[in-house]
């Protein structure tokens, strides 16, 4: 049975149909935008040494981030600084992610977002990435793998090269 207000209201199918379109309308939307405005682009690094539990890499010559998936390792070059961090969240150890259009590190498991000097930004209450103690070689940086800082670890401010 179909209901129509003089009020100019809609009757209830006609109000779910088209309640129901705006909805895929804004999810199809959200989708496209999301894919379209974050590129995940990110350069892959080898270590040029592995002496134990060090790897020595190039440092970058330009802002990005440069991922070592074999270590787990990702360098972030940012204005002016150097990071390294675990390529894992520290919430449930998923890979992370580089989003371009976002400049920051994305967790795709609980939709964090990290910036590229590993600070929580939004998403699910986490903690800062974890770094890697970093020492400058020339135009190389050397770290330790067995050397993980967590935020909440005396060294992780300090775990940062200025260039």
């Amino acid at each position: 049975m179909t209901t129509t207000h003089t009020c100019g209201l809609l009757d209830r199918r006609l109000f779910l149909r088209r309640a129901a379109v705006a909805v895929g309308a804004a999810i199809m939307l959200d989708g496209l935008a999301a894919g379209d405005a974050l590129a995940d682009t990110v350069r892959a690094i080898t270590p040029l040494s592995t002496a134990r539990r060090t790897r020595t890499y190039a440092i970058p010559t330009a802002d990005g981030v440069s991922v070592d998936a074999a270590d787990g390792v990702a360098i972030a070059r940012w204005k002016g600084k150097l990071y390294a961090f675990s390529i894992e969240c520290p919430h449930k150890g998923a890979d992370l992610q580089w989003r371009e259009g976002e400049q920051q590190l994305y967790c795709p498991k609980h939709k964090a977002r990290f910036s590229a000097n590993g600070a929580h930004v939004s998403g699910r209450m986490t903690r800062d990435l974890d770094r890697f103690g970093l020492v400058r070689q020339g135009p190389n940086v050397v770290l330790a793998l067995d050397a993980r800082l967590s935020s909440t670890a005396a060294g992780w401010g300090g775990a940062v090269l200025t260039l």
